[in-house]
């Protein structure tokens, strides 16, 4: 007997989730209008699914951040590796470019000189040097 109303209530609930029915539409409360306890449902699932993941969140920053300072404290700090540049990226062009050199200019650099004009804002001068032409002569 116990059975047999056990699996007419999966059935129907089964029927129901297939025709898109929820249980709090057939909920009658006194006083309360369905559409209040759905809403309250909605936030209640919402708010428990983003502290679950809040929850998750943190635990991988907490695991992430020992982690980090038992490898700091084992082996002291990282040191830091030499920045060796393999491109010219926009942001070097845009300061070059601010800096005064021309895109001509610009695309005969390398990229480790590119670098290493904009770390040091070096500016291309725009004076002639009659020295070297006196030498081209």
């Amino acid at each position: 007997m116990l059975e047999k109303s056990l699996c007419t209530s999966l059935v129907s609930s089964a029927l129901a989730a297939v025709r898109n029915e929820h249980p709090w539409d057939e909920m009658k409360f006194k006083g309360m209008s369905k559409v209040w306890w759905k809403g309250l449902y909605q936030r209640i699932i919402t708010r428990s699914r983003n502290l679950g993941v809040l929850l998750i969140y943190h635990a991988n920053l907490w695991k992430y951040n020992s982690q980090k300072a038992l490898d700091t404290f084992l082996h002291g700090k990282p040191q830091q590796t030499s920045h060796l540049p393999f491109m010219i990226t926009r942001k070097m062009r845009k300061s070059l470019s601010s800096l005064g050199y021309t895109e001509c200019d610009i695309d005969k650099m390398t990229p480790t000189e590119a670098c290493d004009t904009v770390n040091r804002c070096i500016r291309k001068s725009t004076k002639a040097l009659p020295s070297s032409q006196s030498q081209k002569d």
